[in-house]
């Protein structure tokens, strides 16, 4: 069945249908927020990637709310309707234009890719949060400065049961950012209730 559900962005969060258009009960669907904290050096490499809700690293270290790396709940599944990435409070604007500039972001379920995009032009819903900078300059892009302001995807990404879920960060060119970043990936999503 979740292979073959529909969204329509412009009703809400409560408009999913299955196949033919039939309206899925919005009470069997928990709204849900989950992110990923990563910190980027100030030499940032041609070609480095960062793997955000990934299976890497020492798990006592990672900075998420994903109990399970690169596994929603046990028994769900999830749509996910916002991708935001959040560079910490306190960016100034010239690290901010070097990562919206620079950087790329990437959706993968399994192995298989999902969208690719810089961080500037990536798709509706995915893109850098609305915050204040040190310098008291507003910026915004893709929302505003709340979590539900962020403008739902599009084409939301459904990971199956079972299925993993991973966004990427890639820089192809080496940038000196002026300090260390950390950025956060968010996703707001849907989660099924859990069957038995």
């Amino acid at each position: 069945m979740s292979a073959e559900l529909g969204f329509n962005a412009a009703s809400g969060m409560g408009a999913i249908t299955d196949h033919n258009g039939t309206p899925i009960d919005p009470t069997q669907w928990l709204e849900k927020f989950y992110w990923d904290r990563r910190q980027w050096g100030t030499a940032v490499t041609a070609g480095q990637t960062l793997n955000y809700f990934a299976r890497e690293g020492n798990t006592t270290n990672r900075d998420t709310n994903m109990i399970t790396p690169s596994q929603f709940p046990a028994g769900t599944t999830v749509i996910v309707t916002t991708i935001q990435i959040v560079p910490a409070a306190g960016v100034t604007l010239a690290d901010l234009i070097l990562i919206q500039d620079n950087m790329w972001v990437y959706s993968y379920v399994d192995s298989v890719e999902g969208f690719q995009a810089p961080v500037a032009l990536a798709p509706a819903g995915a893109g850098v949060v609305g915050y204040t900078t040190r310098n008291a300059t507003d910026i915004v892009q893709n929302g505003s400065h709340s979590a539900v302001g962020v403008v739902p995807l599009a084409t939301p990404i459904i990971v199956n049961r079972q299925s993993t879920f991973q966004i990427r960060i890639q820089c192809p060119a080496a940038i000196t950012l002026g300090a260390q970043q950390n950025i956060e990936v968010g996703l707001r999503c849907l989660v099924s209730r859990r069957l038995g």
